[in-house]
C-alpha cells in the first residue's frame, strides 16, 4: 500500500518531535509543495509558533491521526 501524504487537519509528528496539525498545503500538487504546520498545544517543543516542511522533507512527517479521527482537548 502506498504511503499517503499528510492532508489539512491531520495530526502529525515531525521526526518524533511534539504533535503538530497540518494547517495548510502551499502549492498543492506541485513539486514546490510545502506543508504548513501549527503546534497542537500553542507552541512547539522549542516554543516555535509554526513550521513549514517542504516536499523534499515530507518523509520526516508521520501521520498520527487523520482529520476527523481526533479532537483537540
Amino acid at each position: 500500500m502506498a504511503r499517503r501524504l499528510p492532508d489539512v487537519g491531520d495530526l502529525v509528528t515531525v521526526e518524533g518531535d511534539a504533535k503538530w496539525i497540518v494547517s495548510d498545503i502551499a502549492n498543492r500538487g506541485r513539486p514546490t509543495a510545502a506543508w504548513k504546520l501549527r503546534p497542537l498545544y500553542g507552541g512547539g517543543a522549542d516554543g516555535e509558533g509554526a513550521r513549514t516542511v517542504p516536499k523534499a522533507a515530507i518523509g520526516s512527517v508521520s501521520v498520527i491521526r487523520r482529520r476527523g479521527e481526533w479532537s483537540q482537548p
